[in-house]
């Protein structure tokens, strides 16, 4: 952390990042890779939380996009992080040094005299851009709660097309949306489906690789007591052990948790879990 300034209320945290893989293409499906990354903080022996951010690389840029050398930053709009990637088109592997971010300590309750510890956390991400997709195979009948839309020719079915972020209607009507809820998890066939409900059509980021034993350990180890004893992979509502369980090597009695496998897929996580 550099540069603090007690008028405005905010210092600079500088990192590096690197990933591997990464890639930019602006034809053909238009995808590419970047990094979600967010600041936490802790003052002396307080709990861990979220560092407000709008500052990017010594450009009082505000919230949106900033461009520097070799890569662009999307500061999202609530402040909570920002979206790395590549600038030009490329692939491989990336090595971006002193990204600098404004952290505003103020928005955060944070006196400018406290003493701070603070950590940078980043995962890897795809950006999907907009466009027009097809929901479900058209073997209606045919798989479970499979989607579908009906042709009209002959009782053929074919899969539907998401082509916007309007409202849809489920139907066995000619070209609408339907499904088969064949089973109890197969969805309630209620409509509309609002505009507001995401579709897939517009922009999206999506995680790159599933959750690792490492992250999840990061994640875990800025908890509270009470939190890490809800989220605990070794208590009786997840794995109930501490030892290696169909690959899941955490362990955790009290403090921090262990792993033997740091870049392997975390397993046992509830929706609960994921969505904390």
């Amino acid at each position: 952390m550099t540069g603090q300034n007690t008028d405005d209320e905010f210092t600079l945290v500088h990192f590096d990042l690197t990933w591997e893989n990464a890639w930019k293409i602006n034809s053909g499906p238009s995808n590419y890779a970047g990094a979600w990354g967010f600041l936490k903080f802790k003052e002396k022996s307080g709990n861990w939380d979220h560092g407000t951010v709008n500052y990017v690389d010594g450009t009082a840029a505000g919230y949106g996009n900033t461009e520097t050398i070799g890569y662009t930053i999307i500061t999202k709009s609530d402040g909570i992080g920002v979206f790395v990637y590549r600038n030009a088109d490329g692939n491989g592997n990336t090595n971006f040094t002193e990204i600098q971010l404004r952290w505003n300590y103020r928005f955060d309750a944070v006196a400018e005299e406290s003493i701070i510890d603070i950590q940078v956390f980043a995962i890897e991400m795809i950006y999907i851009p907009q466009g027009i997709f097809s929901l479900g195979s058209g073997a209606g009948g045919l798989e479970v709660n499979s989607f579908y839309t009906n042709t009209g020719s002959f009782g053929f079915k074919t899969p539907y097309d998401i082509s916007s972020e309007s409202a849809l209607t489920i139907s066995s009507a000619t070209g609408e949306l339907c499904y088969d809820a064949a089973s109890g998890s197969g969805g309630d066939q209620l409509e509309p489906i609002p505009a507001a409900f995401p579709k897939g059509y517009d922009a999206y980021w999506i995680m790159k690789y599933e959750i690792s034993e490492d992250q999840w350990i990061c994640f875990f180890s800025s908890l509270t007591e009470t939190l890490k004893n809800a989220h605990d992979v070794t208590d009786f509502n997840h794995k109930n052990s501490d030892l290696v369980v169909d690959r899941n090597t955490i362990t955790f009695e009290s403090g921090n948790a262990t792993t033997l496998a740091p870049s392997g897929a975390i397993n046992f996580l509830s929706y609960e879990d994921n969505a904390a």
